[in-house]
């Protein structure tokens, strides 16, 4: 990998490594990403792209776990 994909690549995980298993096919020029508890993946062809990718995802995970615990809260308290 050379340096400037090397650094791509680093600054991607130190954001959301903790989330996302996050990985670079250097043959093929893939970038891809796993949420942690899933088994879907993102791809994309650059790291921005992937990085974009990533930021859409995860926002809809946490809406849905929002509306998910909402639904939860609601039954709850009838």
């Amino acid at each position: 990998m050379d340096p400037g994909t090397q650094s791509e690549f680093n600054d991607l995980c130190f954001h959301w490594d903790e989330v996302y298993e996050i990985k670079f096919d250097e043959g093929a020029g893939i970038w891809s990403a796993r949420y942690r508890s899933a088994f879907d993946q993102l791809t994309a062809g650059s790291c921005d792209e992937l990085r974009q990718a990533i930021r859409v995802d995860y926002q809809e995970r946490r809406q849905a776990e929002q509306r998910a615990l909402a639904r939860l809260q609601e039954r709850s308290s009838i």
